[in-house]
């Protein structure tokens, strides 16, 4: 499936994030339950990213406003907007920066945006008993809070697509053991 560039067709592009963000999710479940914990970090973090990536084209007007440069693309004759460009690679440098854009529409996506960073870390780090490398001591804390993140990640998706996320009946039983 190719990824449509959102300068051509901003539906598309949008429609097709929000697919990659629930097949993103639904990899880092599988990961979990094989006890790929740095993995299903990494693949909720995409998820994550795939999902601003989406949202933010429901915010053009605003982030227009933030990212008001034309930059050049390779292949591309034409500079396109830099709104368009941060939508399109979504660089994890800027996605803070567009999460607090997009509070507008939802308080809780700076926070998720945050803590999707510190996945991202730990994804590279791993578990650090001293907090120097990561905010996870364990393996076991980061298999909690992914599933924490993907729960509350589940409620924004379903408010800002108004369509359902995935099937986290593995987080609520590996909850109960």
């Amino acid at each position: 499936m190719e990824l449509p560039k959102p300068w051509f067709d901003l539906n598309g592009y949008r429609k097709t994030r929000l697919l990659e963000a629930k097949y993103e999710a639904e990899i880092a479940i599988n990961m979990l339950r094989e006890g790929l914990y740095r993995n299903a970090a990494g693949k909720t973090f995409q998820a994550w990213k795939s999902f601003l990536a989406a949202v933010s084209i429901d915010a053009i007007n605003e982030l227009s406003k933030v990212y008001r440069r034309k930059v050049k693309i390779r292949g591309l004759r034409e500079r396109i907007d830099e709104a368009l460009y941060v939508i399109a690679f979504m660089p994890t440098t800027r996605m803070f920066e567009v999460s607090k854009v997009l509070s507008a529409l939802s308080p809780m996506m700076p926070y998720l945006t945050l803590a999707s960073l510190e996945l991202h870390r730990y994804q590279y780090n791993g578990p650090d008993k001293e907090g120097a490398f990561s905010v996870f001591r364990s393996d076991e804390d980061a298999k909690e809070f992914i599933c924490r993140f993907l729960s509350d990640m589940a409620v924004v998706y379903r408010e800002l697509a108004k369509e359902e996320f995935i099937d986290l009946t593995y987080c609520k039983e590996a909850k109960g053991t």
